[in-house]
């Protein structure tokens, strides 16, 4: 068994030992991805949460860069969520404020385009690939 095929496996166990239901597939995560460069001014910063990981935490601030939804999401199968923060600060020099350029509404646009269940919390977006409490997440149709 292969590196992978271990991860794979431990994933799932991890899986079904806490009693995650999938919301994501391969096919919505693709989606999703590729709208961030197609649909929108700039790929939004993320943080990812993996079912195996307990130590992520979602934003507490803005940040100035942006998302790796090419290379640096993957694998899809082991995302328990992922929190999007669809705005970033755009440097104006050491004297000068930093600006703000927000995306939200397009982001929005985006999610209900695909028909990607959320949960928006202040001013960042959860994207789940497993969850056991659904109550939070925004039902698209």
């Amino acid at each position: 068994m292969n590196k992978e095929d271990k991860h794979k496996l431990r994933t799932r166990q991890e899986i079904e030992k806490r009693g995650l239901t999938s919301i994501m597939n391969n096919t919505k995560w693709r989606a999703f991805c590729d709208a961030m460069y197609e649909a929108l001014p700039f790929p939004p910063p993320y943080i990812r949460k993996d079912v195996l990981n307990n130590d992520a935490q979602p934003f507490d601030e803005d940040v100035w860069y942006i998302g790796d939804y090419d290379e640096g999401i993957h694998p899809f199968y082991s995302i328990e969520w992922i929190a999007v923060r669809p705005r970033r600060l755009i440097s104006r020099g050491r004297l000068v404020k930093n600006e703000l350029e927000s995306i939200e509404a397009k982001f929005i646009e985006v999610l209900k385009k695909y028909h990607i269940p959320y949960q928006h919390k202040e001013d960042v977006f959860f994207i789940y690939g497993y969850a056991n409490d659904f109550s939070v997440i925004s039902k698209i149709s």
